[in-house]
């Protein structure tokens, strides 16, 4: 074997280590990334039914009429706003209270997706047709403020 087909030989065997390499590389991030996702809808999953446990189910009219109905606020606002969290936050909230809180008990669903506040607000915006500044949007915490403060701003725009 000459001098040349040894470098040939060589550097076949160097590629064919590097692509070794890469694919084993790419399992191991595609491997980390399924973990990571797994484990985080693990905790998603239970912090979820910590936050929800022991609570009865209620339908969008049981909802309105326990939560809602004896403060005269519109059954469309309070309903359309469970429907648009429902829609953001993509989980079933039918063991849903107004004293949840998205700053406390609720707060797990912003680690799970760290935009779906700003989402939340652009769709009140548009299901409401009103405009939410900055400083309102942090100051909606619980489902009651979410509910109540669309009440009053499409009551305001009338």
């Amino acid at each position: 074997m000459n001098e040349a087909e040894v470098y040939w030989l060589i550097g076949g065997i160097i590629g064919f280590l590097i692509k070794v390499l890469l694919i084993l590389v790419v399992f191991v991030f595609i491997s980390g990334t399924t973990y990571l996702c797994v484990k985080n809808r693990r905790k998603f999953k239970r912090n979820y039914e910590i936050a929800f446990d022991g609570r009865k189910s209620r339908s969008e009219e049981d909802f309105y009429d326990e939560f809602f109905a004896a403060r005269e606020i519109p059954k469309d606002i309070a309903i359309k706003v469970r429907r648009l969290l429902e829609d953001e936050l993509n989980t079933d909230l039918s063991r849903l209270k107004t004293t949840d809180d998205f700053s406390k008990n609720l707060g797990f669903f912003f680690e799970h997706d760290s935009y779906v506040d700003v989402e939340i607000v652009i769709r009140l915006e548009e299901e409401f047709g009103i405009s939410i500044t900055d400083e309102e949007a942090a100051g909606l915490r619980t489902v009651e403020d979410i509910v109540l403060f669309a009440a009053q701003k499409t009551e305001d725009q009338d």
